[in-house]
């Protein structure tokens, strides 16, 4: 693989097969991330937690804070492969996380996260009208609560 990098993940010029290969991992762990991170959170390993989060950042730097804070919907959409909007679910997902463990240090930037991943599951559930998921509403529910409570 050769070539420079133009605004997106990829060079233009790469097969599109790679590109496939490498978008399909990096949204199968985004979707492992915020379980492990959790389960490292609830079993009481805080550091744990924090060493998956800052390897998932090592491993994935458009996705690290504040970079990340500052990304639309659509932005994220568009690192991956445009038009499935449910990619915005894991990500929204390991921003409540790194929300949870910051609580204690830094409330501001725990809310900063939360904040961001409530505006990603809101846009999924305007503008995804053929899946329904009640976990993702009772997420959004949890965040307002949260950020208004």
């Amino acid at each position: 693989m050769s070539g420079s990098v133009r605004g997106t993940w990829f060079d233009s010029r790469e097969p599109v097969m790679f590109q496939r290969d490498y978008i399909s991992r990096i949204i199968e762990e985004m979707s492992d991330i915020p379980a492990r991170v959790m389960d490292s959170r609830l079993s009481g390993k805080v550091e744990r937690a924090w060493e998956q989060i800052h390897a998932f950042y090592a491993t994935y730097p458009k996705f690290k804070p504040p970079h990340l804070l500052d990304l639309t919907p659509a932005e994220i959409l568009g690192s991956f492969a445009p038009g499935n909007i449910l990619e915005l679910e894991p990500v929204a997902a390991l921003l409540c996380e790194e929300g949870e463990l910051l609580l204690l240090q830094d409330k501001k930037e725990a809310f900063r996260r939360w904040k961001k991943a409530l505006e990603y599951l809101d846009f999924v559930n305007e503008h995804d009208s053929q899946t329904y998921s009640g976990e993702r509403v009772e997420r959004i529910r949890v965040l307002k609560e949260k950020l208004c409570g």
